[in-house]
């Protein structure tokens, strides 16, 4: 499916005219689609940006028409997912793609250096003029600044501050073989009683750790925590294995 590439695109330009055409206020600020959350809708209009971008010249060079095409998807993407506060976490992707990370050919030092000096530039520019995403950092040193010097305990980071605490303190307590399926959950009224958790951090403990790592290390134990860090160590292992190889490098499959 050689131009199968070019989906990725096309959903990214999707993903931009769902938020021209059929956007959502959900919090004061925070723009999505009316089917999917904030969260979830910018995670994938920027994933869909970042695959976009990553596809030039993927199979063959490309032609202008296909580059403008997949050039302007990952602005679209990128742009839709500015205004529901997920846009800064596939930067790292772009910077990838863009430093020549994924390229067989490298570029030189001083051309990485380069473009990443040119990407710092960027950043610091939608910094410096784009609200939502200032905002958000202003916000979470707000919010951290009322947890650690306030008392303030129910802020967003700081509801996942105390729940990490719990956490680490119940995995510390059994580390071999957790509390099995749903024992933070249940786990969490204790907890609350004594004081390690608020209220409205129980709450939000029941429903989610916000840390994949810590829910698999409390629930499962020491053979969960090695069976989530399997699932990013081996593929990263197996694909750095084959960037290594002469095949890769001269580009044979």
């Amino acid at each position: 499916m050689p131009w199968a590439d070019a989906s990725f695109a096309l959903g990214a330009l999707a993903a931009g005219a769902v938020m021209l055409l059929n956007a959502r206020e959900w919090s004061a600020e925070r723009w999505a689609s009316t089917f999917l959350d904030p969260i979830g809708f910018g995670l994938l209009a920027l994933l869909l940006g970042v695959l976009s971008l990553l596809s030039l010249d993927w199979y063959r060079r490309d032609p202008l028409p296909m580059r403008v095409l997949k050039i302007g998807g990952f602005a679209s993407g990128f742009l839709a997912a500015v205004p529901t506060g997920a846009a800064a976490r596939g930067w790292r992707c772009c910077g990838d793609r863009a430093a020549g990370l994924d390229d067989p050919a490298r570029p030189t030092v001083a051309l990485r250096v380069a473009i990443w000096a040119a990407l710092t530039v960027a950043l610091l520019a939608a910094f410096a003029t784009v609200d939502s995403f200032r905002g958000r950092f202003d916000l979470m040193a707000t919010d951290l600044g009322s947890f650690f010097l306030g008392g303030e305990r129910d802020t967003s980071p700081g509801i996942r501050l105390q729940i990490w605490r719990a956490a680490l303190l119940t995995f510390a307590e059994q580390p071999l073989i957790g509390l099995g399926a749903g024992g933070f959950a249940a786990a969490a009224e204790g907890y609350e009683k004594l004081g390690v958790l608020s209220p409205l951090a129980a709450q939000a403990a029941r429903a989610e750790m916000h840390n994949s790592y810590l829910a698999f290390a409390v629930d499962f134990g020491v053979p969960g925590l090695l069976a989530i860090v399997a699932v990013f160590v081996v593929p990263a292992a197996a694909l750095a294995r084959r960037l290594s190889t002469d095949a890769w490098a001269a580009g044979r499959p």
